[in-house]
């Protein structure tokens, strides 16, 4: 049975708007840099603590991080 895979461009981009590099992103969940490009190119999902930590932080609704969430093959 395959997972789907989603990834959420929202995220990335407003990562890049703050200048916050994948570094200390990773780093402020706990994963590692690698984890978080997966997730960041939809090879995982993101969990929702992890989103929830996100939209905290960068004080951005989570359904503006949800935004352009797509699902890819």
């Amino acid at each position: 049975m395959d997972t789907k895979k989603i990834c959420y461009p929202a995220i990335t981009n407003r990562m890049n708007d703050l200048r916050i590099p994948k570094a200390k992103v990773a780093d402020y969940l706990d994963i590692s840099t690698s984890s978080l490009d997966n997730k960041l190119k939809g090879r995982t999902e993101f969990k929702l603590t992890e989103v929830v930590k996100l939209s905290k932080w960068w004080k951005t609704p989570m359904d503006e991080l949800a935004k352009g969430a797509k699902e890819i093959s």
